[in-house]
């Protein structure tokens, strides 16, 4: 896969469904994985609920789409719905 520097920007979804731990389930995985970076478009505070019944040990960063490529390694890009 040829990288072109922008982050992909995903929708979870249903926000009841399964989308929030796949997307989490992804972003633990990592570029060593082969998971190109992306940013969530969904409301940061369900992600966090979500990690948090999961047990998943994620660090959410709300930003904006130019910058979620920046905080990709380290945190889960999500870019508030509003």
């Amino acid at each position: 896969m040829q990288k072109t520097g922008a982050p992909l920007a995903l929708s979870v979804g249903d926000p009841s469904g399964i989308g929030p731990e796949i997307a989490i389930a992804a972003w633990q995985a990592g570029e060593s994985a082969g998971v190109p970076p992306f940013y969530l478009i969904a409301d940061p505070a369900l992600i966090e609920a979500r990690a948090r019944l999961v047990g998943a040990n994620v660090t959410i960063a709300e930003t904006l789409p130019g910058q979620a490529a920046h905080h990709f390694s380290r945190m889960l890009p999500v870019v508030p719905l509003d």
